[in-house]
């Protein structure tokens, strides 16, 4: 399928993408690149006044269903980025 002259890339399962992932991160090793896992942000996601108040502002639309995915109030309250 075409949409402005780009095509859509091909589907990769999991286990391919993975694969390949795994076979860069060996050549990185092995051209003597430190591989290290990132450490995880454990900060606010809103920092301002009015950030606080739109996160305050989805809290009270959490009773609505179709309002707000049922993975987003977990985000919220442990306040990490959505993954």
């Amino acid at each position: 399928m075409s949409f402005y002259g780009y095509e859509w890339k091909p589907y990769a399962s999991v286990a391919k993408r993975r694969e390949k992932t795994e076979k860069a991160a060996a050549r990185a090793k092995k051209g003597g690149a430190n591989m290290a896992p990132v450490a995880s942000f454990r900060g606010a996601i809103a920092k301002t006044l009015w950030g606080k108040a739109w996160g305050d502002n989805l809290e009270r639309y959490s009773d609505y269903a179709n309002r707000q995915p049922p993975t987003a109030r977990p985000h919220l309250c442990a306040q990490r980025p959505g993954d």
